[in-house]
């Protein structure tokens, strides 16, 4: 099973098809790691929409910005 960042369930074969048709993205925001200071959690959304609101929120919680993934293998990691 495989999750997109809206909590969309979707197939491998739906990933790949956005992956080939350019519509992946993988979206990146910080997250707490309790021990060892932040670090940044990943996600998959498949729309095509770019995001970049580093340096626009009130706290870096908030950001979030997105980037085309290199590979299908990247997708697959950002969805489950």
């Amino acid at each position: 099973m495989y999750l997109t960042r809206d909590g969309e369930i979707v197939t491998r074969e739906q990933i790949q098809q956005a992956f080939e048709a350019g519509k992946a993205r993988l979206v990146h925001g910080y997250r707490d790691a309790s021990q060892g200071g932040s670090s940044v959690s990943t996600s998959l959304r498949l729309d095509g929409k770019d995001v970049d609101t580093r340096s626009k929120c009130y706290s870096v919680w908030e950001e979030l910005w997105t980037r085309k993934p290199k590979t299908l293998q990247e997708c697959l990691q950002g969805a489950k």
